[in-house]
């Protein structure tokens, strides 16, 4: 999947300090492994497969600057990790 994120604060998800995209799907997909995304504390509504062979971690809660994560991201859709490792925190699936 060829997928594209830019630096725009219209974009909920943060790829590490400079790269964001508007869902955690096209977040995942973008980001190399090991990569640490920040979510916006709000509600998603979207389906997620994590099915490549890589390691992320996805943090939600953030406020729209990313500096601090105390609350939580909801996601109303299905999570599916089909292959490699997704590490969540304060990230809430429907």
């Amino acid at each position: 999947m060829d997928v594209t994120c830019t630096k725009d604060m219209n974009h909920m998800v943060l790829i590490g300090t400079s790269s964001y995209c508007p869902t955690h799907h096209a977040a995942y997909d973008y980001a190399a492994p090991g990569s640490e995304l920040k979510v916006w504390g709000t509600d998603f509504t979207e389906n997620l497969s994590a099915a490549i062979n890589k390691s992320v971690t996805m943090k939600g809660g953030y406020d729209s600057g990313y500096i601090t994560n105390s609350g939580q991201t909801n996601l109303h859709g299905i999570l599916t990790i089909g292959a490699g490792q997704l590490t969540v925190e304060n990230l809430v699936v429907w």
